[in-house]
């Protein structure tokens, strides 16, 4: 019962942070996350809600990264494998598996699935990383790179541009 509550006490801690910070300085904070392996930043203001992996009702016919439908607060929501989006495998199911659901804002009722949630961060605490020569394995929604005062690469995800990419789109095979 006491780890149940303090689940319960983190989810809340973290959605009131999530609240705070994005209401004192969106352009500054964001959301750090892993997914295959690697370190995405995603703007606090393009997220509405990061939640335990809820009950997830799967779609026949669908790409292997489409999770399938979930009910979040009886509204429908997409939910994608960013991690298999992204071609490093499946994301593995644990206790630390979230989903990232966007902001209504972009007016697409989804989410992205995501190994962990490493923490609210202060955009201006990364140095930037020289980009690498574009080429195979750049995609419209990765976005700069960066590295933490631990020495760990993060790279930007441009949330806009992914939800609008016609690969993310097409979820039917």
């Amino acid at each position: 019962m006491s780890r149940l509550g303090t689940l319960r006490e983190f989810q809340e801690g973290l959605a009131q942070r999530i609240r705070v910070a994005g209401a004192g300085a969106p352009s500054t904070a964001c959301l750090a996350v892993e997914a295959g392996g690697e370190g995405w930043r995603i703007r606090l203001d393009e997220t509405a809600e990061v939640l335990p992996v809820p009950d997830i009702a799967t779609v026949p016919l669908c790409r292997p990264w489409f999770v399938g439908l979930a009910n979040v607060h009886g509204r429908l929501v997409s939910v994608v494998d960013f991690s298999a989006f992204s071609g490093t495998g499946p994301t593995p199911r644990s206790s630390e598996a979230r989903v990232v659901v966007f902001a209504e804002r972009f007016g697409a009722h989804g989410g992205l699935l995501v190994s962990r949630v490493a923490g609210l961060r202060n955009a201006d605490a990364f140095e930037p990383v020289a980009a690498l020569a574009s080429g195979a394995g750049s995609k419209p929604w990765f976005g700069s790179r960066w590295r933490d005062s631990e020495g760990r690469d993060w790279r930007d995800l441009k949330l806009p541009e992914l939800i609008a990419a016609e690969e993310f789109l097409q979820v039917v095979r």
